[in-house]
């Protein structure tokens, strides 16, 4: 088992006692980056403080959490290069059948549905999110 130390960016509604109470919390907009799911920022609270401003302003929170995972059960996009390569496959199979370029969250749908999908999270890699106000993280 590895440990690591999760955040995540809440809206500050004044409810403090509520987010103690229930966080996480699932993340199921339309645009979410990899797909309907509970989205952390790993390690880096500069991260969360970062998506806390661009998102909510000066009103947000950020929930700590340590956790314990086997890395049998993370499609770890971070530091699995097998992993990317078979992300970046699927990812040309489907360019190629539907004919254009798709985002992330589709490529991971299809993904999801296939039996052989065994993952219980998916860890993405944060790098340039800083520098670019269009990405969806």
């Amino acid at each position: 088992m590895k440990s690591t130390i999760l955040y995540q960016t809440v809206d500050d509604k004044r409810n403090t006692k509520y987010v103690l109470e229930n966080a996480p919390f699932k993340c199921t907009r339309h645009d979410a980056w990899l797909g309907e799911g509970y989205y952390f920022w790993d390690t880096f609270i500069d991260l969360a403080h970062w998506w806390g401003k661009k998102s909510y302003g000066d009103k947000y929170m950020i929930c700590k959490t340590t956790c314990q995972y086997n890395e049998d059960d993370i499609l770890d996009l971070v530091g699995n290069t097998e992993q990317l390569d078979e992300v970046r496959k699927y990812t040309i199979l489907l360019q190629e059948r539907k004919g254009c370029r798709l985002k992330v969250n589709a490529v991971l749908k299809f993904m999801k549905s296939r039996p052989s999908f065994k993952y219980k999270a998916i860890r993405a890699n944060a790098i340039n999110s800083y520098n670019n106000r269009d990405t969806r993280i």
